[in-house]
């Protein structure tokens, strides 16, 4: 027997958006002479204006670059020299998102011409994504009206200087992934006092991103198969159940601002209202969120960031 429970209203969010924000892309190496090769073309580079040397740490890279052609679209970044000759003898980290399909290319035919000896296709077919920042962008969604929940995740929070808003929730997961969240349209509109090509008024009002930080995706050409990481977090309203005491319900909602919901939900000695507030806010989902259904956008991300188009150019 099918039992079809009433549909609830869903509030505060209208659209989800899923984005590849950044990523590292690692190039394998066959033997210890294409490490020396490599470092010796980035000195040449460097020398020819092509690469600018900068301080940002890479973590076991002792060398890393700018790339100055791309300096527009935000941090594109070049490293080399690894601490262990086990490790790839570069790579290249950058927001696929601000550079967009044609930069993309653009940028992985700058690494090809410059930095590839011998065969490219066998270089470029064993290359592994080191780390992919995947983020859903919900717009109209405040950060302050929602309950978050990542079971049996650890968390730590980050604040705003004035009023106290909730600005970040962190959720360290086992294995490779990290879940951030936070108010994107706080984060536009501070960042906006220092860069004034961002316009204020172009900012919306409600804007939350939760953005998966992942470790150690494999090869580069399996990307369109990444498993999805969002299934293990859910967004819901922040709804009074029926016979809530008003003064605890508002109680519930400031600790949520310090933790996720499972942990709020621990602060309640008495079982059967632990129970009932729990089905009823899994009855109450942001609108828009599910991650299922969210993740059947990725395919689409993954050809619209340009990632896998050499692979496909090496035939």
């Amino acid at each position: 027997m099918i039992i079809k429970l009433k549909k609830h209203k869903k509030q505060h969010a209208n659209n989800c958006t899923l984005i590849i924000d950044k990523c590292s892309i690692l190039f394998p190496s066959k033997s210890g002479d294409e490490h020396s090769a490599v470092l010796a073309s980035s000195i040449n580079a460097e020398n020819a204006g092509l690469l600018k040397q900068t301080n940002i740490r890479v973590r076991n890279y002792t060398r890393k670059y700018f790339i100055p052609q791309f300096e527009e679209y935000g941090k594109v970044l070049f490293f080399t020299r690894p601490k262990y000759p086990s490790q790839a003898p570069f790579g290249v980290e950058f927001n696929p998102t601000k550079l967009g399909k044609e930069k993309t290319n653009a940028l992985l035919e700058f690494i090809y011409q410059h930095f590839f000896f011998g065969d490219w296709k066998a270089y470029a077919e064993q290359a592994t994504l080191s780390r992919a920042d995947v983020s859903i962008d919900v717009l109209g969604l405040d950060i302050r009206k929602a309950f978050f929940s990542a079971p049996g995740a650890k968390t730590s929070q980050c604040f705003h200087g004035v009023g106290n808003r909730k600005q970040s929730e962190i959720h360290n997961f086992p294995g490779n992934k990290r879940l951030t969240i936070y108010d994107k349209a706080a984060e536009r509109r501070e960042r906006a006092k220092k860069d004034k090509t961002i316009v204020v008024a172009d900012i919306p009002a409600a804007w939350t991103r939760a953005e998966t930080n992942l470790r150690k995706c494999g090869m580069l050409r399996n990307l369109i198969n990444l498993k999805n990481p969002l299934l293990d977090f859910s967004i819901v309203q922040r709804t009074k159940p029926e016979g809530v005491d008003q003064d605890l319900w508002n109680l519930l909602c400031l600790a949520a601002d310090n933790t996720c919901f499972e942990n709020v939900l621990e602060m309640i000695s008495s079982s059967a209202l632990r129970n009932k507030i729990k089905k009823h806010q899994a009855a109450h989902p942001i609108d828009g969120w599910d991650a299922n259904k969210l993740w059947e956008q990725w395919p689409e991300a993954v050809k619209n960031s340009g990632l896998i188009d050499f692979l496909s150019n090496l035939e």
